[in-house]
């Protein structure tokens, strides 16, 4: 059970504690994730008080293409005051607005003090690695010049970046944490496998804390990763996915 101790505790901590060498495991890297794992178990029913917030629209330029994306800010936000800040990913033919709705994370941000961000992917599918031939956008450079732009304008404390994905969006959290891992304190995955693709150039050389979560009910996640391609591209099983992450990070294979 998560309490609002664990919480706070994972909302401080920073990037910046992280040594390049170290390895992600364990009970550590569950006191690291409570964020994260407070934040997706609310897509499965955790309830929120209803509270007011600060919403707006951002948009800037990314790759010749006008990128958008919504803010939310808790009211209770002291003036020039940082704040831990989550970015939220959608699925495949969502986009912000629908996320919002669906992940219904506002109201937690409100009660517990962070911001939450919602971007929009460009036609509605990110690139997250799953095609080997690179396309158009840069997903990772753009979600990297997002979470610039939130720590200019005096929202995103820079070492309190989070990083959470449904579906497509979860694979793209891996992608970002394979090609830019320290952007992010945090990464999470919800009902998303790593994608073969992927899995074959990702080198970080560095511990991710990464946070996985995926139904045993799910019939869309292929078990293995020799079954047809998956909607974009071929992709591993769930537990080839989490033993890729805990061999990057140098843990044991030992439960908790």
């Amino acid at each position: 059970m998560l309490n609002k101790l664990s919480f706070r505790q994972a909302l401080n901590y920073e990037v910046s504690r992280l040594s390049p060498k170290s390895a992600i495991c364990g009970r550590q890297i569950l006191k690291m994730l409570h964020t994260l794992a407070f934040v997706a178990i609310s897509i499965f029913g955790l309830s929120a008080q209803k509270t007011t917030a600060e919403t707006y629209r951002g948009s800037f330029e990314s790759g010749r293409v006008e990128r958008q994306y919504v803010v939310n800010i808790p009211d209770s936000t002291p003036d020039g005051r940082r704040l831990p800040t989550i970015i939220v990913l959608h699925g495949p033919l969502m986009n912000g607005a629908s996320m919002r709705r669906l992940f219904d994370m506002d109201d937690i941000g409100e009660r517990e003090g962070f911001a939450v961000v919602y971007p929009d992917s460009y036609g509605r599918m990110w690139n997250d690695g799953r095609n080997p031939a690179e396309q158009a956008p840069n997903d990772v450079r753009f979600l990297n010049q997002l979470a610039k732009r939130l720590i200019d304008d005096g929202i995103a404390d820079p070492n309190r970046l989070y990083l959470i994905g449904l579906s497509s969006g979860g694979m793209l959290s891996y992608r970002v944490a394979c090609e830019t891992p320290r952007t992010f304190a945090a990464y999470a995955a919800v009902v998303a496998n790593m994608p073969k693709e992927l899995s074959k150039r990702c080198k970080p050389n560095l511990g991710v804390p990464m946070l996985i979560i995926n139904s045993r009910h799910e019939k869309e996640i292929p078990e293995t990763s020799d079954q047809a391609e998956w909607m974009q591209g071929r992709v591993l099983s769930p537990s080839a996915t989490v033993e890729f992450w805990r061999k990057n990070n140098g843990c044991s294979n030992t439960s908790l």
